[in-house]
């Protein structure tokens, strides 16, 4: 039996050793909330997410947050911690109760007016929205939820001449500390639905018990919301007998009302002298209303969402919340492309598609509004347009242009392309003359004249007969001397027969000279030499995926894709033919700028720049 007895008093002891661990752990059972979602540049979507426990009381930093969106996991989340605005509604007891003794020789309302200054103050400094409610035997909204906390310190410090913020001298039968209490609950019910909310009474009387239960039964409702509110309640006085003058304090009932009916917290003010733990204890609980106003902004994609409605979750350590959204039907989302900024020759134009709910089934291109094309077959769209063709010029002359595009999904949904290009149209290059027909095909009137001049010297050269002598395997060779010089006969075996290959050491004969272009200013190119004898045109630019890459091929982004000029071999130089490159194309040292199209003979050493940043030169040499 004593036995038992001791078992007993051990769990007995054990329980009230654990009792505040518990409590404690529950207070701080993390609770997430999703404040906001923001489907305005869907499919990215912008979640605010609250983390606190179950009392409104900001929690650290969550390890990590999922998302899923129905169900399926969505990866490269961005989270930003960021801060928002709290509301904070203040219950100031101004009844007589307030005017009895506090600590040392004060007022208990002069121990509470500055603990009330210091919160406002901090709440205007960190720019939340504050409320001021006071009661004696009637409850007065001083200060509905408001920014202008300057209005309320003027309050506070007895410059509003509609409520003089002092005690009242005689007492009431009437302390309506719990209706004040429902009146603080309204304002914040009315605050932003983002907004965390704290409610702060600072007072010294005894609430009736009869009507907490409608108090608690309002804040429940806002916790079951999502919206729990964050209660502190200080009070001030003693109610042991001789502490007091006339109105003993109330900090039991207080205590109770905020630790056991409302799950707040509760700091008491006695009549002695405030002690420094106390002090730093209001402090933290100050500094902790400050952090409601901690949040996380999480950024993510929801492009493989198809329309309707969706839900989407949020996790973190043990907590999570959902909601569901529909962003309705979203018109597709995407950029037109094209390679270049000029219309010449042949011009590629597409589209980039960065999101779309249903299928696209059309794409028109516009110039400045006016109709160019209509693609049906994705998914790029892509439009070759003949730049040179004589409708196309017809329709949009010569001069400056913006491009953009609109496409048309199979939900009847359309949009334009995110961005426009500007575009510039250019004439068709003017037909060759006959000098430069001529000139461009020199190399047929040479191998014309040469091969009339061997036809006449065969024709002139004196024919002679003479007499093949026979010779037979092994007879030694024979040399005839002769005007036209030695002539050595030897044995030769018939063609069937076995021969073995005798280098003649003649070497083959080439053109006696040879052109070059040569990069000798421009960081991305110093150095590269291209020859010209292996054709007549060459173009000479930057790679282009849409375009065959040009003989000459460049880096510098100073020179333009495709073909930033033409060199064409001549047989008196080097004809250099300038592109429509925005950068231009110059010649001489003096940078001379050929317009787009025009014609330019370069001879031995002269120098050609494409932009301002990269020259070259041309060199001919002996073979």
């Amino acid at each position: 039996m004593r036995a038992k007895i001791h078992l007993l008093a051990l769990l007995a002891l054990l329980t009230v050793l654990l009792m505040p661990t518990t409590l404690g752990a529950q207070a701080g059972t993390p609770q997430l909330r999703i404040a906001d979602i923001d489907t305005s540049q869907f499919p990215t979507l912008q979640l605010a997410v609250n983390v606190s426990d179950t009392s409104g009381n900001p929690l650290p930093a969550p390890s990590a947050f999922a998302v899923t969106i129905n169900g399926a996991p969505v990866e490269g989340i961005s989270v930003v911690p960021t801060r928002r605005q709290v509301a904070v509604v203040m219950v100031s007891d101004l009844s007589s109760r307030m005017s009895d003794r506090g600590t040392g020789f004060s007022r208990r309302f002069d121990d509470m007016l500055p603990r009330i200054k210091a919160l406002t103050d901090q709440l205007r400094t960190a720019g939340h929205y504050a409320s001021l409610i006071t009661f004696d035997s009637t409850v007065q909204v001083a200060h509905a939820l408001t920014y202008d906390l300057g209005a309320v310190s003027n309050t506070l410090n007895r410059g509003n001449s509609a409520l003089i913020f002092e005690p009242a001298a005689n007492g009431g039968d009437n302390y309506p500390l719990v209706e004040a209490l429902l009146a603080g609950v309204e304002q914040l019910v009315a605050a932003d639905p983002t907004m965390p909310l704290a409610l702060v009474l600072f007072a010294a009387g005894e609430p009736s018990p009869t009507e907490v239960g409608a108090l608690r039964q309002q804040l429940d409702e806002l916790r079951a919301a999502g919206r729990p509110v964050r209660l502190l309640v200080i009070g001030f006085g003693s109610d042991n007998e001789g502490e007091y003058n006339e109105f003993p304090a109330g900090p039991g009932s207080l205590r109770q009302l905020a630790e056991e009916d409302l799950n707040g917290t509760f700091i008491g003010v006695g009549i002695e002298p405030l002690d420094e733990t106390t002090r730093r204890e209001i402090e933290a609980q100050f500094t902790a209303l400050g952090n409601l106003a901690n949040q996380y902004n999480l950024t993510l994609s929801a492009s493989d969402v198809p329309s309707g409605e969706a839900t989407i979750a949020v996790s973190a350590d043990g907590a999570s919340d959902s909601v569901s959204f529909d962003p309705g039907e979203i018109p597709p989302r995407f950029d037109v492309i094209v390679d270049t900024r000029s219309f010449q020759d042949e011009v590629r134009i597409a589209i980039n598609t960065s999101f779309q709910q249903a299928e696209l089934e059309r794409v028109e291109y516009f110039l400045s509004d006016m109709p160019l094309a209509t693609v049906t077959e994705g998914p790029e769209f892509i439009f070759r347009l003949e730049a040179y063709d004589a409708t196309f010029q017809q329709q949009f002359p010569p001069g400056d242009y913006v491009l953009s595009a609109a496409a048309f999904d199979t939900n009847g949904n359309h949009s334009r392309s995110t961005n426009t290009i500007p575009m510039t149209v250019f004439s068709p290059p003017p037909p060759p003359t006959l000098l430069e027909t001529a000139m461009s095909y020199w190399w047929v009137v040479l191998i014309v004249v040469a091969l009339g001049g061997l036809a006449i010297s065969g024709f002139m050269r004196p024919r002679q007969r003479r007499v093949v002598p026979i010779f037979t395997k092994g007879d030694p060779p024979t040399v005839e001397h002769g005007a036209q010089g030695d002539l050595t006969m030897q044995y030769q075996p018939p063609a069937d027969a076995p021969q073995e290959y005798q280098p003649t050491g003649i070497p083959t004969k080439r053109f006696d000279k040879r052109w070059f272009v040569e990069v000798i200013e421009g960081d991305d190119d110093r150095g590269k030499r291209f020859e010209l004898n292996e054709g007549r045109h060459f173009n000479i630019g930057r790679s282009s995926p849409s375009e065959h890459p040009p003989e000459f091929l460049m880096a510098s982004p100073l020179v333009t894709k495709g073909g930033h000029a033409r060199l064409s071999l001549l047989h008196n130089g080097i004809e250099l033919v300038a592109g429509a490159s925005r950068n231009g194309t110059f010649v001489g040292n003096d940078q001379r700028e050929l317009l787009a199209n025009s014609h330019h003979i370069l001879r031995d050493n002269d120098v050609f720049w494409l932009s301002r940043g990269v020259k070259l030169r041309v060199v001919k040499e002996d073979v």
